[in-house]
């Protein structure tokens, strides 16, 4: 699920100004696509750190299932 969501996140595109001259409303294109850029950007940074915190506490789980088994056998 994680690397799929990536992947949706690294695909993204900004929209397409209107070009021509430059005008307030083709500066304020312009800065909506910067700003929706850095948006997809921190978005899917998250969802990075989110996947990397969960396979940590998979790994952590595993870690301690064995450690309990491991204590039980030797008991």
């Amino acid at each position: 699920m994680c690397k799929s969501a990536i992947e949706k996140s690294s695909s993204y595109e900004s929209r397409g100004g209107s070009g021509g001259t430059k005008s307030a409303g083709a500066d304020k294109e312009k800065k909506i696509r910067e700003l929706e850029l850095e948006l997809a950007q921190t978005k899917l940074a998250l969802v990075q750190i989110e996947c990397r915190s969960q396979e940590m506490s998979h790994e952590l789980t595993s870690k301690n299932t064995e450690l309990q088994v491991t204590s039980s056998t030797h008991q």
